[in-house]
This record gives structure tokens, sequence and C-alpha cells, in this order.
């Protein structure tokens, strides 16, 4: 049986493994858990997001975690077994500080960049989803650009901006 992690997390590294021989994506945070009982973390991250966090986060950054605790182990050269936790993330990670960093070194594709408006959406749900900004693929651009204004915060302005280029670019 699983159990779920959920946290804030302080990063103290990111280890980044590309997409190869058909294996996803993969980055290692590792840092501290915030609040009274501090806990050392190790989460993995697969995919389009593990590309994402490790180019958005740096040492320092603050983010919220929810993921799976599992045990993992490996044998030393001693012959010795040692047991790990690692927490494999479930859900987008969230950047909570340092979000204006994160936004400024984002590379946003320009609209003439991407081939189709499927395209368009699965951009910007790969880059809204680490700012907890839940969307579809399915869902239209301008409802996208209206889901990230509702979190009303200034720093996320130039995606809502780029949003609503994409929306307009494509006629979405």
């Amino acid at each position: 049986m699983s159990q779920m992690f959920i946290a804030e997390m302080r990063v103290n590294e990111v280890l980044y493994f590309p997409e190869r021989d058909g294996m996803s994506a993969k980055s290692v945070l590792k840092g501290y858990t915030t609040g009274l009982d501090p806990y050392y973390a190790t989460v993995e991250v697969f995919g389009h997001q593990a590309e994402h966090v490790n180019s958005s986060l740096k040492k320092g950054s603050l983010i919220s975690i929810a993921g799976v605790l599992q045990v993992k182990n490996k044998t030393g050269h001693d012959g010795n077994v040692q047991y790990f936790t690692v927490i494999r993330a479930v859900r987008p990670i969230e950047f909570i500080s340092g979000i204006k960093n994160v936004v400024e070194r984002i590379n946003l594709p320009s609209p003439r960049s991407l081939a189709d408006v499927k395209a368009a959406k699965d951009a910007v749900a790969g880059v809204v989803q680490g700012f907890g900004v839940e969307v579809l693929p399915i869902q239209n651009l301008s409802f996208m650009a209206l889901l990230v204004e509702r979190r009303q915060d200034e720093k996320l302005k130039p995606i809502h901006d780029w949003i609503v280029s994409l929306a307009r670019h494509f006629k979405d």
C-alpha cells in the first residue's frame, strides 16, 4: 500500500536525466521540507514536468509537492543493503516563491514556432501546471488564459499575455 505525502520543500539540488532509449526524462529534487520538523526529501519527477522543473528550479526554490512515498534499496560495494525513501510526484510541482525569477527564465515559444493549436495547448499546459494552474489540452486557449488570470498573481502576467497572443494567433 502506498502512502501519500504532501509538503512544502526548499530545494537544495536538482539532478536531471534527459529522455533516453524510450525512457522518459527524469528530475530528482533533493532538499528539506519546511515546518516544525524538517525532513530530508528526495522527489522524483518524470516526463515534461521533469524538463520543466529542471529549467525552472534552482537552489533555494520553495515548492509544494504531492507524491507517493516509496522505499527503495541499493546494495553497496561492501554488500550491505541501504534503504531510502523517495517521493514520486503524482501532481505537478507548484512553485511557491521565486515565481518572478522562474517566469523570467522560462523560454516561451513564439506562436509562429508552434505547428498548430494542439501544439500551442500542449505548450501552455506544460508551462502553467508548474505554477499550480490545472488546464486540459481540450480547453481553448482563451479559457486557459482566464484560469491563469484568476490566480491574481501579477508575476504570472507575462504567461497570461503569452497565452492571449497564442489565442489570437490560432483564433482559439
